[in-house]
Order: C-alpha cells, then sequence, then structure tokens
C-alpha cells in the first residue's frame, strides 16, 4: 500500500509513448520561439556569411600551399562579393550583410576592392574581414604569420589596418 491508504500498481508511471509525446511538444515549442527571439535571425545569416567567408579564405590559403606560389583572396565591399585566386569567380554575399575590409595598405586595389594575400609557406598579408547585419557584427580574422583564419566577435578598429 501507498502511504496515502490506496493500493499502487506495481508497473506505475508514464509509458514511453507519453515520453515521446512530450518531448515532441516541447521540440515543436522550441523550434517556433527560437525565430521569436530578438535578433536570432540576424545573427543566424551572419554567422552563415562568416563561415562561407572563413571557408574561401581556407581554399585560398590551401591554393597557395599546393600551387607553390601566392593566391588572393579578394572582396569587393561595395558589390558584396568575394573570389578565390587570381582568377576564380565571383561569389556573392546576402544582400543585407555589408563587409569591410581591414587589410595591408599595399593589397589595396581600388576604394571598395582589395585582397588578402597568402604565399606559398602558409603566411598571408593578414587582416580582417567584419560583417555586419543589423546591429549584429562578426569579424573574420587572419593571421599575418601563420595565415590561420579565424572567427568571432569584432573587435575595436585596429590600427595599421586600412579599412575598406
Amino acid at each position: 500500500m501507498s502511504p496515502t491508504g490506496r493500493r499502487t500498481h506495481p508497473y506505475a508511471g508514464f509509458t514511453l509513448i507519453e515520453l515521446l509525446v512530450v518531448l515532441g511538444i516541447l521540440a515543436l515549442a522550441v523550434a517556433v520561439a527560437l525565430p521569436l527571439l530578438p535578433g536570432a535571425a540576424d545573427r543566424a545569416a551572419l554567422r552563415a556569411a562568416a563561415t562561407e567567408i572563413a571557408s574561401g579564405l581556407r581554399e585560398t590559403r590551401s591554393l597557395a600551399l599546393a600551387r607553390g606560389r601566392s593566391a588572393a583572396f579578394m572582396l569587393d565591399t561595395e558589390r558584396r562579393a568575394y573570389r578565390i585566386g587570381d582568377n576564380g569567380t565571383w561569389h556573392a554575399l546576402p544582400a543585407n550583410v555589408a563587409p569591410t575590409l581591414f587589410a595591408a595598405s599595399r593589397e589595396r586595389l581600388g576604394e571598395a576592392v582589395g585582397d588578402i594575400r597568402f604565399f606559398s609557406d602558409g603566411s598571408s598579408t593578414g587582416g580582417e574581414v567584419r560583417l555586419l547585419r543589423g546591429r549584429t557584427e562578426d569579424a573574420i580574422r587572419i593571421d599575418w604569420l601563420t595565415g590561420r583564419v579565424s572567427s568571432g566577435t569584432a573587435e575595436p578598429q585596429r590600427a595599421g589596418l586600412l579599412a575598406h
């Protein structure tokens, strides 16, 4: 007997089906609520664009290593497009993502065009690509010594780099 004096069934509890139904309802509620959070769409779109840019930079570095000569990742901030390698095709960024390039002054190719060059030993000219959508900002950094590409939250502008 239970402490209340009622008999309990030896198999009392929830069935697997009941638990799965509750978990399904919770998953549906989370899926509906996440897009409604302020800035969630901006963060997701920005994160996707940052991942795309970082992949392009890594591909350019790999291209320089494989060919044994320098290769450039070119960014046109006005057209919101980038190119991998010297003769690659242009890839468009989402229209609502505004890029900014911080690069060495000798890599500036015009008012809105510049590149980050990777060398055959893996090093680079270094720099940073910042992406802005709404009030959300993300940054992709390229280390000049190692050519390592990393991304994360944007920091204040650094001296010695040229923005365009």
